[in-house]
Protein backbone atom coordinates (compact mmCIF):
# COMPACT_ATOMS: atom_id res chain seq x y z
CA UNK A 1 0.00 0.00 0.00
CA UNK A 2 0.60 3.66 -0.14
CA UNK A 3 1.33 5.35 2.44
CA UNK A 4 0.27 9.53 2.72
CA UNK A 5 2.63 11.65 3.50
CA UNK A 6 2.04 13.97 6.52
CA UNK A 7 0.89 17.71 6.27
CA UNK A 8 2.81 19.85 7.85
CA UNK A 9 -0.69 20.77 10.05
CA UNK A 10 -0.30 16.89 11.01
CA UNK A 11 3.00 17.91 12.48
CA UNK A 12 2.81 20.48 14.74
CA UNK A 13 2.53 23.45 11.79
CA UNK A 14 6.23 22.84 10.76
CA UNK A 15 7.46 21.40 7.64
CA UNK A 16 9.69 17.89 8.39
CA UNK A 17 13.21 19.17 6.88
CA UNK A 18 14.39 16.62 3.98
CA UNK A 19 17.46 15.61 3.90
CA UNK A 20 19.59 16.88 1.42
CA UNK A 21 22.99 15.31 -0.87
CA UNK A 22 25.95 15.63 1.60
CA UNK A 23 28.34 17.96 -0.45
CA UNK A 24 31.68 16.60 -1.88
CA UNK A 25 34.50 17.81 -2.13
CA UNK A 26 36.52 17.93 -5.62
CA UNK A 27 39.86 15.06 -5.09
CA UNK A 28 42.82 16.48 -4.28
CA UNK A 29 44.12 18.22 -7.98
CA UNK A 30 40.98 16.68 -9.49
CA UNK A 31 37.13 18.13 -10.82
CA UNK A 32 33.49 17.27 -9.38
CA UNK A 33 31.56 17.50 -12.10
CA UNK A 34 28.39 19.56 -11.78
CA UNK A 35 26.04 19.73 -14.44
CA UNK A 36 26.33 19.72 -18.48
CA UNK A 37 25.19 23.05 -21.11
CA UNK A 38 24.24 23.18 -24.40
CA UNK A 39 25.68 19.13 -24.84
CA UNK A 40 28.90 20.57 -25.40
CA UNK A 41 30.17 22.05 -22.12
CA UNK A 42 30.81 20.04 -18.70
CA UNK A 43 30.10 22.39 -15.69
CA UNK A 44 32.84 21.57 -12.73
CA UNK A 45 34.40 22.62 -10.05
CA UNK A 46 38.04 22.02 -8.24
CA UNK A 47 39.13 23.27 -4.95
CA UNK A 48 39.42 27.00 -5.70
CA UNK A 49 37.36 27.54 -9.15
CA UNK A 50 34.61 26.80 -11.00
CA UNK A 51 35.39 25.52 -14.68
CA UNK A 52 33.68 25.16 -18.10
CA UNK A 53 35.27 21.96 -20.11
CA UNK A 54 34.81 21.38 -23.58
CA UNK A 55 33.20 17.89 -23.65
CA UNK A 56 34.32 16.31 -26.80
CA UNK A 57 37.88 17.39 -26.03
CA UNK A 58 37.52 15.87 -22.42
CA UNK A 59 36.40 12.68 -23.79
CA UNK A 60 39.02 12.54 -26.18
CA UNK A 61 41.92 12.91 -24.05
CA UNK A 62 40.25 9.98 -21.67
CA UNK A 63 40.10 7.78 -24.29
CA UNK A 64 43.89 8.45 -25.25
CA UNK A 65 44.72 8.25 -21.47
CA UNK A 66 42.81 4.91 -21.35
CA UNK A 67 44.35 3.19 -24.06
CA UNK A 68 47.78 4.64 -23.79
CA UNK A 69 47.65 2.99 -20.18
CA UNK A 70 46.22 -0.24 -21.91
CA UNK A 71 48.68 -0.61 -24.49
CA UNK A 72 51.79 0.28 -22.28
CA UNK A 73 50.27 -2.72 -19.53
CA UNK A 74 49.56 -5.02 -22.11
CA UNK A 75 45.66 -5.12 -21.19
CA UNK A 76 44.16 -3.14 -23.28
CA UNK A 77 41.15 -4.97 -25.00
CA UNK A 78 39.18 -5.25 -28.40
CA UNK A 79 35.44 -4.85 -28.70
CA UNK A 80 34.12 -7.48 -31.60
CA UNK A 81 31.11 -5.99 -33.16
CA UNK A 82 27.96 -8.56 -33.18
CA UNK A 83 27.11 -6.59 -36.35
CA UNK A 84 30.42 -5.91 -38.85
CA UNK A 85 30.62 -2.27 -40.59
CA UNK A 86 31.07 -2.19 -43.76
CA UNK A 87 33.28 0.32 -45.51
CA UNK A 88 34.18 1.51 -48.56
CA UNK A 89 38.34 2.22 -49.34
CA UNK A 90 39.73 3.47 -52.38
CA UNK A 91 42.90 1.86 -54.14
CA UNK A 92 45.28 4.24 -51.83
CA UNK A 93 43.48 3.24 -48.68
CA UNK A 94 43.70 -0.41 -49.26
CA UNK A 95 47.24 -0.26 -49.54
CA UNK A 96 47.56 1.62 -46.59
CA UNK A 97 45.21 -1.10 -44.85
CA UNK A 98 47.75 -3.76 -45.90
CA UNK A 99 50.93 -1.23 -44.77
CA UNK A 100 49.53 -0.83 -41.16
CA UNK A 101 47.94 -4.30 -40.61
CA UNK A 102 50.20 -4.83 -37.47
CA UNK A 103 50.04 -1.31 -36.33
CA UNK A 104 46.09 -1.28 -36.92
CA UNK A 105 45.80 -4.55 -35.16
CA UNK A 106 47.46 -3.93 -32.07
CA UNK A 107 45.72 -1.05 -31.64
CA UNK A 108 42.28 -3.34 -31.68
CA UNK A 109 40.80 -3.49 -35.28
CA UNK A 110 40.15 -6.29 -37.07
CA UNK A 111 38.92 -5.93 -40.66
CA UNK A 112 38.53 -8.45 -43.61
CA UNK A 113 38.12 -7.82 -47.26
CA UNK A 114 34.43 -8.94 -48.70
CA UNK A 115 35.13 -7.93 -52.35
CA UNK A 116 37.57 -5.30 -54.24
CA UNK A 117 36.73 -2.59 -52.26
CA UNK A 118 34.19 -3.69 -49.30
CA UNK A 119 35.57 -4.44 -46.24
CA UNK A 120 34.28 -5.49 -42.82
CA UNK A 121 35.47 -4.07 -39.47
CA UNK A 122 34.99 -6.99 -37.17
CA UNK A 123 36.62 -5.74 -33.92
CA UNK A 124 37.82 -2.10 -32.62
CA UNK A 125 39.89 -1.02 -29.67
CA UNK A 126 37.41 -1.42 -26.65
CA UNK A 127 37.61 2.23 -25.85
CA UNK A 128 35.96 3.09 -29.25
CA UNK A 129 33.53 0.19 -28.62
CA UNK A 130 30.43 3.34 -28.19
CA UNK A 131 31.72 5.07 -31.58
CA UNK A 132 30.96 3.95 -35.58
CA UNK A 133 33.27 1.70 -36.07
CA UNK A 134 34.67 2.29 -40.35
CA UNK A 135 34.80 5.86 -39.11
CA UNK A 136 37.01 5.09 -36.19
CA UNK A 137 38.97 2.63 -38.39
CA UNK A 138 39.68 5.83 -41.32
CA UNK A 139 40.58 8.18 -38.83
CA UNK A 140 43.14 5.90 -37.49
CA UNK A 141 44.41 4.75 -41.14
CA UNK A 142 44.58 8.18 -42.32
CA UNK A 143 46.70 9.34 -39.30
CA UNK A 144 49.11 5.92 -40.03
CA UNK A 145 49.55 7.32 -43.16
CA UNK A 146 50.52 11.09 -42.94
CA UNK A 147 52.86 10.39 -39.72
CA UNK A 148 56.07 8.89 -42.18
CA UNK A 149 58.13 6.21 -40.89
CA UNK A 150 59.03 7.18 -37.48
CA UNK A 151 57.36 4.37 -35.19
CA UNK A 152 56.63 6.15 -32.18
CA UNK A 153 55.40 9.32 -34.03
CA UNK A 154 52.99 7.07 -35.86
CA UNK A 155 51.86 4.88 -33.01
CA UNK A 156 51.32 8.36 -31.14
CA UNK A 157 49.46 10.08 -34.13
CA UNK A 158 47.36 6.63 -34.21
CA UNK A 159 46.50 6.46 -30.59
CA UNK A 160 45.13 10.24 -31.22
CA UNK A 161 43.13 9.45 -34.45
CA UNK A 162 40.95 6.91 -31.95
CA UNK A 163 40.63 8.79 -29.59
CA UNK A 164 39.78 12.08 -31.17
CA UNK A 165 37.49 10.13 -34.04
CA UNK A 166 35.64 7.78 -30.64
CA UNK A 167 34.93 10.63 -28.38
CA UNK A 168 31.00 11.67 -27.73
CA UNK A 169 30.69 14.45 -30.08
CA UNK A 170 29.68 17.67 -28.73
CA UNK A 171 25.60 18.01 -29.42
CA UNK A 172 25.01 14.77 -28.47
CA UNK A 173 23.00 13.38 -26.10
CA UNK A 174 25.31 12.08 -22.31
CA UNK A 175 24.11 10.66 -19.35
CA UNK A 176 25.11 12.20 -16.16
CA UNK A 177 26.99 9.14 -15.03
CA UNK A 178 29.11 9.42 -18.12
CA UNK A 179 29.58 13.15 -17.97
CA UNK A 180 31.08 12.06 -14.48
CA UNK A 181 33.41 9.77 -15.60
CA UNK A 182 34.89 12.14 -18.85
CA UNK A 183 35.70 14.95 -15.44
CA UNK A 184 37.07 12.48 -13.06
CA UNK A 185 39.62 11.65 -15.46
CA UNK A 186 40.57 15.44 -15.88
CA UNK A 187 43.49 16.45 -13.59
CA UNK A 188 44.35 19.89 -13.66
CA UNK A 189 47.73 18.56 -12.45
CA UNK A 190 48.95 17.31 -15.96
CA UNK A 191 49.60 20.29 -18.20
CA UNK A 192 47.97 18.55 -21.59
CA UNK A 193 44.71 17.97 -19.70
CA UNK A 194 44.01 21.73 -20.10
CA UNK A 195 43.40 21.82 -23.49
CA UNK A 196 40.05 21.36 -22.81
CA UNK A 197 39.80 23.96 -20.27
CA UNK A 198 37.38 26.84 -21.64
CA UNK A 199 36.71 28.79 -18.95
CA UNK A 200 37.95 29.44 -15.24
CA UNK A 201 36.16 31.60 -12.77
CA UNK A 202 38.09 31.99 -8.88
CA UNK A 203 36.01 31.26 -6.07
CA UNK A 204 36.69 34.44 -4.83
CA UNK A 205 35.27 35.64 -8.31
CA UNK A 206 32.21 33.64 -7.80
CA UNK A 207 31.43 34.67 -4.78
CA UNK A 208 32.42 31.90 -2.78
CA UNK A 209 34.51 32.22 0.44
CA UNK A 210 34.31 35.86 0.59
CA UNK A 211 34.64 37.70 4.06
CA UNK A 212 32.68 39.74 5.92
CA UNK A 213 32.13 43.61 5.59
Amino acid sequence: STERASAPSELGGSAVAQPSTPYESPPPGGLRFVTQGRESLLVCESADALLVLDRERADAIRRYEALASALEAGTAQRHHLLFPDRVELTATRRAGLQRHADSLNSLGFECSALGDETFAVRAVPAIAADAPAAFVLMATLDALEASGADASESREQALRAVSNASATANGEALEADAARAIVAAISLEQPEHQDCVLGRIPWRSAGRGGGGG
